[in-house]
């Protein structure tokens, strides 16, 4: 029941605090006399959930054996299910469906429930003045996001066993390197890593000094890299006109009868 009134008012929940009881009572107003009307057009003698129930008992009734007592009065029956010997119960046909039904599934106890109504009111211009200073606003300080509809259940609310959870990984901040907050809300000083992995990746003159020793080399040690480089070129390009001048030599035949 609590389950059914808390999603019917969820709609009602972002009015202010009087509209919102004022929207809450005029629903329990119409909730009871819609209530009430079906009670006045019910003809049974218990109420429509309980009559529901009967009714898929009655289909489910060929898995049950009736055994007679052989009584004068034809009234007293035996029954017990047919795949379960220890399910057995006694009929007596004389006794009224009421009797086999706890009374609170009665339509009486249905009756006595929405007996009581809720008394009108008047309108907010007919109220009566105290005299008091009004009482002001609170101060409103719109938040971030979507305004919150859902109520914040508790702990021992019963959860689907069939809806899987969403798993969210802990939040870490990328600056401190800390977990539990991001980098909007960190108020430490950049992680020793992160000033390493920032040394390693600036190559600007300003960052040199902060580059490994290895990596820093001097004018003349470039100048002979250069070199170097160029020796190592220009050889390798010598060797390939020798090879071309020997494969040419060996495909061509010489006349030595040209020479006189």
């Amino acid at each position: 029941m609590s389950e059914q009134f808390n999603a019917a008012i969820v709609k009602y929940r972002a009015r202010p605090i009087i509209n919102m009881l004022e929207e809450i009572r005029l629903y329990l107003m119409r909730k009871m006399n819609y209530s009430r009307n079906q009670i006045a057009r019910y003809r049974g003698p218990i109420t429509p959930t309980a009559q529901s129930k009967l009714e898929i008992a009655k289909r489910d009734s060929h898995k049950w054996h009736a055994l007679w007592v052989e009584d004068p009065e034809l009234a007293r029956f035996q029954v017990q299910h047919i795949y379960s010997n220890n399910h057995q119960h006694v009929v007596d046909l004389k006794m009224s469906t009421k009797k086999h039904v706890n009374p609170c599934y009665s339509k009486e106890t249905w009756e006595r429930i929405y007996a009581p109504y809720i008394t009108p009111l008047r309108g907010e211009d007919q109220w009566i003045k105290s005299g008091a200073e009004p009482v002001k606003a609170p101060r409103f300080a719109k938040g971030g996001g979507r305004p919150k509809k859902k109520r914040s259940k508790a702990n021992d609310v019963p959860q689907n066993p069939y809806k899987s959870k969403r798993k969210y990984k802990e939040i870490q901040c990328g600056r401190c390197s800390e977990k539990g907050h991001n980098v909007k809300r960190c108020n430490g000083t950049i992680s020793n890593d992160k000033q390493r992995k920032k040394a390693r990746t600036d190559t600007s003159p300003q960052n040199a000094s902060a580059l490994p020793s290895k990596t820093r080399l001097t004018g003349e040690e470039l100048q002979c890299a250069h070199l170097s480089m160029l020796c190592l070129c220009k050889f390798k390009l010598l060797i390939f006109v020798v090879l071309v001048l020997l494969n040419f030599a060996r495909n061509v035949t010489i006349d030595v009868s040209a020479f006189g």
